[in-house]
């Protein structure tokens, strides 16, 4: 059968394969980051929070930050909170980069079995 792409739909797929592998999959970033753990420093007596987001491996994927203006609303709980949830959005970001990349010269994600 023809249809709107002038061809048959084998011949249609045959030129036009994609290849679902030369994708990451949202889901494969989404394990990545299950493995992510996450180490936070206040620095000296200010308000300011970091946290560093690690892969197993010790490499850095991600750091964020927090601070509040008032000394006297210092939250250690509260600001480690916030620096990670930058951390962890960071850390989303770079893994896609990184996978992106990956594939691309490799053909392969990481942790490809």
């Amino acid at each position: 059968d023809e249809d709107i792409y002038h061809c048959s739909e084998e011949g249609f797929n045959e030129r036009n394969q994609l290849n679902i592998l030369n994708r990451v999959p949202s889901a494969h970033i989404d394990k990545l980051l299950e493995t992510v753990t996450y180490q936070f420093e206040r620095v000296g007596d200010s308000t300011v929070t970091i946290c560093c987001a690690f892969l197993p491996n010790g490499f850095q994927v991600g750091t964020g930050e927090s601070a509040c203006i008032d000394p006297d609303n210092y939250d250690q709980h509260l600001g480690e909170q916030f620096a990670q949830e930058r951390a962890y959005a960071e850390a989303k970001e770079t893994l896609w980069q990184l996978e992106g990349y990956l594939l691309k010269v490799t053909g392969q994600l990481s942790c490809d079995n």
